[in-house]
């Protein structure tokens, strides 16, 4: 399945497919505040308003797929870094995700984001 969307209008169209847009930066702070020790709340908000399609970058997708399967299995406080880590290479798929080095960059990321804001 593409990322892609088709768009209709009537066949005026030169390109009838467009990528939708995407905010990489967003998707990894979604992703990565439960691997910051901030799970029980953000998985149960998060899993409100998305789903694993909704995510643009196939390594994001894939890591909040771990972190849902790992809150079903022991509850949203178990998330964490090495609870998602341990989930993705069970499922084979830490390789599609940049590895540990990708989600250690994306927990960095977040803590830095979290203590700029504390600081404005």
């Amino acid at each position: 399945m593409s990322a892609s969307l088709r768009v209709i209008d009537g066949g005026q169209s030169a390109d009838p497919v467009r990528t939708p847009p995407a905010d990489l930066e967003a998707e990894a702070l979604v992703v990565g505040l439960p691997l910051c020790g901030r799970a029980e709340h953000a998985i149960a908000s998060f899993r409100e308003i998305l789903k694993p399609e909704n995510f643009f970058s196939e390594a994001h997708r894939r890591i909040f797929e771990a972190e849902c399967a790992v809150a079903d299995a022991h509850g949203p406080d178990a998330v964490d870094l090495a609870t998602v880590l341990a989930k993705l290479t069970e499922n084979g798929r830490l390789g599609q995700c940049g590895g540990r080095d990708y989600l250690d960059e994306i927990r960095a990321n977040v803590g830095s984001t979290n203590s700029t804001r504390h600081r404005e």
